[in-house]
């Protein structure tokens, strides 16, 4: 112990030391990170105004996004849905969230989206980087997913985000189970996490869960268990339609920009909305096209 630390108070409790110290050893005391454990932690950092911002990392297909809903869930309880964004909402339906809301967690079904480093303007990245201090000061946390956190430049290089679950596999029989990872938010570094370790060609996956061991971040693993342990059929079905609606509004907005760019012609845009028909109600596209005359004809494809 340095001779500093002997003539602290002892009754008077820190910040970062009772929020981050207290948790790395609690769960690894086990070694093992439950949903509970995610939602304290966060709760101790909105307590004391801390960046509080989660990323569920890790290929398609091994349970991110049913890890995100259960942790939302159980944070927020029925009324979770509320607070979940998809793919058509934007970096400005953010700003809003922030803006009208305090002490919450807001999920965003796909992080990289909005946070990519290589698809917003230097300009946008930066609106974004104060929407996130506010979020701070308002006690609002953001959980999102995103296939690597590494690419998530104005989450994890700017030092916003605190908590990473790496979803490393699924089970066949349902379930799945990921690394957790924790930041001391005492230290400010350009790798927090010490991610940049991790070599780019592992094919093992023990050689993988060994390497993650080694991170001064890494806090212990999380297994999740079948998804009907925290979503109902209807709330999971919900969810579906939801996000392919959500999917298909993002789609329209992507080729609606092509044809303003001149990227598509007048056919090609006609082509890709008369797929999005079953999805989207017509009067949607419809109020979409500028021209009254393109309005027209694509009301006699939809009839």
């Amino acid at each position: 112990m340095s001779e500093f630390a002997t003539t602290l108070d002892p009754n008077k409790v820190t910040v970062f030391e009772h929020t981050y110290l207290g948790f790395i050893n609690k769960v690894r005391d086990t070694g093992l990170v439950t949903t509970d454990d995610i939602i304290d932690i966060i709760k101790l950092m909105q307590k004391n105004e801390m960046d509080c911002h989660v990323v569920i990392a890790g290929q398609n297909g091994v349970g991110k996004s049913i890890l995100l809903l259960a942790i939302l869930k159980k944070y927020l309880g029925p009324k979770w849905f509320d607070n979940l964004m998809l793919a058509r909402h934007t970096i400005n339906d953010m700003v809003q969230f922030v803006l009208h809301n305090k002490n919450t967690l807001c999920a965003v079904d796909e992080w990289n989206q909005y946070l990519n480093y290589t698809r917003h303007m230097e300009s946008d990245q930066k609106h974004f980087i104060t929407t996130l201090e506010l979020a701070r000061s308002k006690s609002i946390g953001f959980i999102g997913c995103a296939r690597d956190p590494r690419k998530l430049t104005l989450n994890y290089r700017d030092g916003k985000m605190s908590i990473v679950i790496w979803t490393i596999d699924r089970f066949v029989a349902g379930g799945s189970y990921a690394a957790v990872f924790v930041t001391n938010p005492a230290i400010e570094s350009y790798d927090k996490f010490g991610f940049d370790m991790i070599p780019g060609d592992i094919v093992d996956f023990e050689e993988m869960r060994s390497t993650f061991e080694t991170l001064p971040s890494f806090v212990g693993y999380l297994n999740m268990d079948n998804i009907d342990k925290y979503l109902t059929k209807k709330e999971l079905e919900h969810y579906k339609k939801e996000k392919d609606t959500s999917m298909a509004y993002a789609h329209l907005n992507h080729v609606l920009d092509d044809f303003k760019k001149k990227k598509i012609d007048y056919d090609e845009l006609m082509s890709e909305l008369d797929k999005l028909r079953d999805l989207i109600p017509k009067e949607d596209i419809n109020k979409s096209i500028p021209s009254k005359s393109k309005q027209t004809k694509l009301k006699e494809v939809f009839e």
